[in-house]
Formats: C-alpha cells, sequence, structure tokens
C-alpha cells in the first residue's frame, strides 16, 4: 500500500476520474482517451503519467499506439484500505446495536423498564410519583413564606 496516498492525489482531479472511468469499458489509446477533453494530447499525457505512477493504470507501446489498461494491483490496494474501513465501521455499528439492544433490556439498570414511553427518574427531577404534591399543590409540611 506504499501507493495508497499518490493514488488517492490522483483520484483527486475529475479528468483523471473520467480516465478511469472510460478505462474500465476496456483498454483504449491515448489518443481514443485524449478525444472527450478538450485538452492536447500531452496534457492527457501527464494525466496518464500521474495515474500510471500511482500504481492505477498500466501503458505499453505498440508501435505508434500507447494503449492503457486499468491496473489490478493498484485498485486492489485502495480496495482493501477501503475494506478495513468498511469491517472497522460495521465493528462499530455491531457494538452500538449491542449497547443499544442492552439499553432497552428490562435488567438494564436495576431492572427499570428503559422500553420508549416509560417514565424514568433523573437525578434532578421533582418526585412525581403519587401523592406528591406538585407546585401548584400547597406542601402541608412546607414552612409558609415570609416576607420581610
Amino acid at each position: 500500500m506504499q501507493n495508497l496516498d499518490s493514488a488517492f492525489s490522483a483520484l483527486s482531479d475529475p479528468t483523471r476520474r473520467a480516465i478511469l472511468a472510460r478505462l474500465a469499458l476496456g483498454e483504449t489509446t491515448v489518443m481514443e482517451l485524449a478525444r472527450p477533453f478538450e485538452m492536447s494530447q500531452p496534457a492527457i499525457s501527464r494525466h496518464l503519467r500521474v495515474l500510471e505512477n500511482a500504481g492505477l493504470i498500466l501503458r505499453r507501446v505498440e508501435g505508434s499506439k500507447h494503449p492503457c489498461r486499468l491496473a489490478r494491483q493498484g485498485l486492489d490496494e485502495i480496495d482493501q484500505w477501503l475494506e478495513m474501513l468498511r469491517t472497522a465501521l460495521e465493528n462499530n455499528y455491531d457494538r452500538l446495536d449491542h449497547l443499544l439492544a442492552e439499553m432497552k433490556s428490562p435488567n438494564h439498570l436495576g431492572g427499570k423498564d428503559l422500553s420508549p414511553g416509560t417514565p424514568t427518574y433523573h437525578p434532578g427531577d421533582k418526585d412525581l410519583s403519587p401523592g406528591t404534591p406538585t407546585s401548584k399543590e400547597k406542601n402541608p409540611h412546607e414552612q409558609p413564606d415570609t416576607e420581610d
């Protein structure tokens, strides 16, 4: 994976991505690659050189023609790196799913039912159990407010 930085750098250019998309259809010559772009053949050749140095394409010489094709090894290296990220992301989601399932279980936090719609108590909440006066009701055990 030593070419990973150069591969992603090469992929940052839309012209080079378009060249790779065309090469995904099959091998073609530099002249055929240059046809859809409004740039000179030397400019296309510079893009191809960047892609070749990044290990994403292979070029060969057949007389006056220079066919290009995708380089499997370079693309496989990118795919391996992306697969490592996909696996890590999957593992993270699996851990999150497990944690959420654990939080929803009736045995979590001392057997309290944490299913949706079940009232829960949080520190700082007022005690609103039956028989407890609300702020609108007068508490007989409270001292009356005195004004100075």
